[in-house]
This record gives structure tokens, C-alpha cells and sequence, in this order.
């Protein structure tokens, strides 16, 4: 399932399961990104680096995406099943977004930049001009289309195992589903006005990356009326990262990293878990309990990441492979 193949489905034929079907893409595509995102923070040796902090912001803010996500399943009636949503690495976007585009689980630096960059490039386009964009789907534009679809359905949402914590709030209506969708297309890529988030002032996640990307810091010029490239910031080096190659199913292991890697796997499905369990019955608790289920992931993260590779192709890296249970 394409974005170009759910659009050219006749408004006529755009019914509930049209629509629910699309929400599983975009649930698929939330989750998608959050395993890059997080491997690359984890790369950075300091955790209080400014690049790291705002790197984990962004995870954070794409897990609140997820989130919406989940309540939107939830609402349509829908079970809410993350462990059969996670995707292998290296991998392409669901839904057809960016189908040229890779996804690896790569150490933080110049080849990951592009990556995020490309995975997050607006829907409306570079306010810089930037070449990284191409012709193929964007998340905006899949995210316009899962807001024509709610908009011109307007399915009855169900409440009751929908969660209202942590950033989440339940959605009732149409317009709730407009903010909702609203929301992650500014926090990702910006407004067509302006590369920031304007509801807070941030810059979107896009233009966060391309910040780390150039190295300087991107200011809006209220004289000129546009945004220009300001002052340098500092971005980790060679050596404040950690050396980690991607794991493949071929690879070398000692018995200590693959302890270690089967560790992670574990707690990674009992994240996943967890989060399934919160929407089993809207329990915001177990939502909230996700947050030390996520300390004790990086624990297990840097474990791994800090054991070197019998082939000296530098360190291990998480693999993000959900234990499937019965």
C-alpha cells in the first residue's frame, strides 16, 4: 500500500476501512523513525551534549506521534499491535514515503543527518532550497491525505481506549483529529510559513537536523524577513561518538554481545508490550510506566554499543527485533 495508490482511490470508494488501513501505515511510519533516531543518540558519548539533548527531544516528540497514532486506532476500535508494526533494518518507509530513501541504524554523523533529513524534508519544500528533496511522497503529504480521509468520513471515534497523558490528549472529533495531524506535520517538517514550530518556537525536526547537518545555527532575520544561517554551534566529532556498524543476521558474535543484543531485543518487546497493554484498556499508568522501560532500554543500548566486533569493524549495535510471543 502506496500513498500514490490510496490517493488515487475514488472519494466514492474512501471508506472506514480505507481509512483505518491508513492509519496502521501511519502508525508503522511514527515507529519507523524512532529506532534511527534513538541509535544515533545513543552514538554520542555525552548524553548532556546540547546535540544529544536536542536529538532525544525529537524522539520524544515522534513517540507523542505514535502516540496520536495509537489513540486514532484505538478510537476507529482497532486493537493497537507494535510488535507486528516493527520494521527489520535496514528497511524503507511504509506507506510509500520516500521510497528511494534507506533506513539504517547508523552512529550519529553526516551519512545519519541526511538520512533524517531526507525522511523528515517538507512537504512544501526547503525554506533554504536544499537539494535533498525528491518527487516521492513526503510524510506531509501522506499526513494531508489521512486528514482529507478523516475529514470527509468523519467516523465516530470511541474515547474509552484512547490515553490522555504524557502530551496525549483523546481525540473526539474532527477537529481534535485536524490539531492532532496538524501537530506532528509542524513538529516534523515545519509550516508552510516558517521552519520553526510556531505553537512553541522550536525549530521542527528537519531543520534541527540540517542545524547539525551545516553546523550553524539557523536564525530567522526579522529585518530581511527571511531565515539565514547565524552564528556555528558545536557538533559532536569523530571521537565523542561511538564506533558502531550495523548488525546483520551474518555477523560475527561473542558470547557477551550476543547476551548482550538478545538483552536489548528483550527489552525493547517489553517496551513494546507495555505500550500495547496501555491501549488494550486506555490505562494511562502503564503509558506513564513506558518512561523507565525507556532508561532501561539506553542501559541496554550502550551496553551493546560499547562491545568492539571480532571483525574490527568497530563496535555492535542495537538491532531492534521484537520478541514475538504466542
Amino acid at each position: 500500500m502506496v500513498v500514490s495508490a490510496l490517493r488515487s482511490i475514488p472519494q466514492d470508494r474512501r471508506e472506514l476501512q480505507w481509512l483505518t488501513e491508513l492509519v496502521k501505515v501511519g502508525l508503522q511510519l511514527e515507529l519507523a523513525t524512532i529506532p534511527p533516531y534513538l541509535t544515533a543518540y545513543w552514538s554520542i558519548r555525552d548524553a548532556g551534549h546540547p546535540v544529544a539533548r536536542s536529538l532525544f527531544e525529537v524522539v520524544l516528540e515522534e513517540m507523542q506521534h505514535l502516540g496520536l497514532m495509537c489513540n486514532l486506532l484505538a478510537g476507529l476500535g482497532q486493537p493497537v499491535r507494535l510488535r507486528d508494526a516493527a520494521l527489520l533494518y535496514p528497511c524503507s518507509l511504509p506507506g510509500g514515503v520516500h521510497s528511494t530513501l534507506t533506513l539504517d541504524l547508523l552512529p550519529f554523523g553526516p551519512i545519519s543527518l541526511a538520512s533524517f533529513m531526507a525522511v523528515e524534508y517538507p512537504e512544501s519544500g526547503d525554506a533554504r532550497g536544499s537539494p535533498d528533496g525528491d518527487d516521492k511522497a513526503t510524510i506531509g503529504e501522506f499526513y494531508s491525505l489521512l486528514e482529507d480521509g478523516f475529514a470527509m468520513l468523519a467516523p465516530d471515534l470511541g474515547v474509552g481506549r484512547q490515553i490522555e497523558a504524557m502530551g496525549l490528549t483523546k481525540l473526539r472529533d474532527a477537529a481534535d483529529i485536524a490539531n492532532a495531524l496538524q501537530t506532528i506535520k509542524r513538529q516534523g517538517e515545519g509550516s508552510r510559513h516558517s521552519p520553526a514550530d510556531s505553537h512553541v518556537g522550536d525549530l521542527s525536526h528537519y531543520y534541527r537536523f540540517r542545524e547539525m547537518r551545516e553546523g550553524r545555527r539557523f536564525r530567522h532575520d526579522p529585518d530581511a524577513g527571511q531565515w539565514r544561517w547565524a552564528e556555528p554551534i558545536d557538533v559532536p566529532t569523530d571521537d565523542a561518538i561511538l564506533p558502531i556498524t550495523p548488525a546483520r543476521d551474518n555477523d560475527a558474535q561473542t558470547a557477551e554481545a550476543a547476551a548482550a543484543l538478545a538483552a536489548f531485543d528483550t527489552a525493547y518487546s517489553g517496551l513494546l508490550t507495555l505500550l500495547e497493554q496501555a491501549w488494550q484498556s486506555g490505562d494511562a499508568g502503564a503509558l506513564r510506566a513506558s518512561a523507565a522501560s525507556m532508561a532501561r532500554l539506553g542501559d541496554a543500548a550502550v551496553t551493546v554499543m560499547r562491545l568492539k566486533r571480532p571483525d574490527r569493524a568497530g563496535n555492535y549495535t542495537p538491532r531492534f527485533r521484537p520478541i514475538q510471543t504466542q
